[in-house]
């Protein structure tokens, strides 16, 4: 079980850099990210990803859930819309 704690934490902190990376560094637009950006897409995948972390660490697994059904609605949408991340 070991294994699976730290896979959940190896994925959670990659959520956290391709988040800083598509948001402040994106290959597909070259302006700047606005405010309303950020605020939407690091309350819906950033924060969460921070509580995935802490919930892998302290094992609660209840706090993993709220993780997940806190994502879970822009998840769903980007893999809703005729873009690149239908494909993922």
């Amino acid at each position: 079980m070991k294994h699976w704690r730290y896979l959940g934490i190896l994925s959670s902190l990659g959520t956290i850099v391709l988040w800083l990376i598509l948001n402040f560094n994106n290959p597909y637009n070259s302006a700047s990210p606005s405010n309303d950006v950020l605020i939407r897409t690091g309350a819906f995948l950033l924060a969460p990803a921070f509580v995935a972390v802490i919930g892998s660490i302290i094992r609660k697994r209840f706090i993993m859930l709220i993780a997940y059904f806190w994502s879970l609605p822009l998840s769903v949408y980007l893999a809703m819309t005729p873009s690149i991340f239908k494909y993922l």
